[in-house]
């Protein structure tokens, strides 16, 4: 199965292979995806504080992982073009990494644990830190795109940044669909 398939499983953690496109709106065309759903359950192993709105094609969805000592919110939008946001809020400083390469491959990392809290829900997460961690060398420098091909020959553009505070760090990571 190709990464751009998978990595739809993060989108909507349903299985999107079988729906059918579903309109933007009225007289619109055919939207990529169905309109967003949430990711995680509030009733997952290590999940509290889970929240999830969704007005049309746009959804935002906060949880706090306090085993990982993080807090995370996933934002989610588009229709021609699907964009997902990841923001990380991580508990205490991550001083030693310094560059937009070690920042993809500590969110890979993250991604990873992440993904063990259900292993099959939560999958897209493991297949995306795969993703970053094969291609964490092609991401130069923070705030701009580097664009990842697909097996099937998508290109998914992913933009980095990363934030000390004094006793926390803010990871981010948005991801378009071309």
């Amino acid at each position: 199965m190709s990464y751009f398939f998978k990595f739809f499983k993060i989108f909507f953690a349903l299985a999107l292979f079988s729906a059918a496109f579903t309109a933007c709106g009225e007289g619109e065309k055919a939207c990529l995806l169905p309109a967003p759903t949430a990711v995680f359950a509030p009733n997952m192993l290590g999940v509290s504080g889970h929240k999830f709105e969704r007005k049309g094609l746009t959804s935002i969805e906060e949880l706090t992982l306090a085993n990982l000592a993080l807090r995370l919110e996933i934002l989610q939008s588009g229709c021609e073009q699907p964009v997902q946001e990841f923001r990380i809020y991580l508990d205490g400083t991550v001083n030693d990494v310094k560059t937009a390469a070690a920042t993809a491959r500590l969110i890979a990392d993250i991604f990873a644990n992440i993904a063990q809290i259900d292993s099959e829900k939560l999958k897209g997460f493991m297949d995306l830190a795969q993703l970053l961690n094969e291609n964490a060398m092609l991401f130069n420098e923070f705030g701009q795109p580097t664009s990842l091909n697909t097996a099937d020959n998508r290109i998914i553009d992913v933009i980095l940044n990363k934030t000390n505070e004094p006793k926390s760090t803010f990871l981010n990571m948005e991801l378009r669909i071309r």
